[in-house]
């Protein structure tokens, strides 16, 4: 592998980043020697250090995030400050783009990675990722609201249309608590049908997308995974 692919992905800066830093600092070496030349061949056992630190490389990385209240699925601050962060290590917030959204009032579980494969999987409409929330409601649900939510609901799209949904599966917990599984990812989609079926949302926290899940993640807390979700390491904010 070429010296500055391998230092872009451990650094998580751009490829044009990686090959000026190379060439213009003395800090980074393979095996105790400095390397200026951005396409040196780095072997698979061959040690890379940059400013005195032992560099990992790692193909893609996949964090799963407990996302609380007040922080928005941006890149960048806006209003509010942005999820990345509560990502500790620059190395690993600056080479992550966020999977999918949730609202800046709403908790629960988000994916990031760098993974432009793993984002489509898991953002495609066509692809019908399960998604799960936790739901607490003004008013006490009703067995036609199971219904209505299995037969689909009408609402208003970020295009201003009026748009169907697709099947939803509604559980109910207590009297206004209850777990929605949707299929599909629209604007506000969990809070207007909701409104669809005349209940305001007073608490929503996503528990899960696809096979994954926040099991005993606490909230502001991440962790890296793999796709078959083995947890390798747990961070607390």
């Amino acid at each position: 592998m070429r010296l500055y692919l391998y230092i872009s992905k451990s650094l998580g800066i751009s490829r044009r980043e990686a090959k000026i830093l190379i060439k213009e600092s003395n800090d980074v070496f393979v095996n105790k020697e400095v390397i200026k030349n951005p396409n040196f061949d780095v072997a698979k056992n061959d040690k890379v250090i940059y400013k005195q630190k032992d560099l990992q490389y790692i193909e893609n990385v996949y964090i799963l995030l407990n996302k609380p209240k007040g922080y928005i699925c941006s890149i960048k601050d806006e209003l509010y400050p942005s999820i990345l962060n509560l990502i500790s290590e620059d190395e690993l917030r600056n080479r992550l783009k966020i999977v999918g959204r949730l609202d800046v009032d709403t908790e629960g579980l988000i994916l990031l990675t760098d993974d432009g494969d793993f984002i489509h999987k898991m953002t495609s409409p066509k692809k019908d990722v399960e998604k799960k929330y936790y739901v607490e409601v003004d008013t006490a649900y009703l067995k036609e609201d199971i219904i209505s939510f299995f037969n689909g609901v009408f609402i208003i799209d970020e295009n201003k249309q009026q748009y169907k949904t697709k099947k939803a599966l509604l559980e109910i917990i207590e009297a206004n608590k209850a777990y929605l599984t949707i299929t599909e990812g629209k604007f506000h989609q969990v809070k207007k049908m909701h409104k669809a079926i005349g209940k305001e949302v007073l608490f929503l926290k996503r528990e899960s997308v696809g096979e994954f899940n926040l099991g005993n993640l606490k909230t502001g807390q991440y962790k890296i995974i793999d796709c078959c979700q083995k947890n390798r390491r747990n961070y607390e904010i």
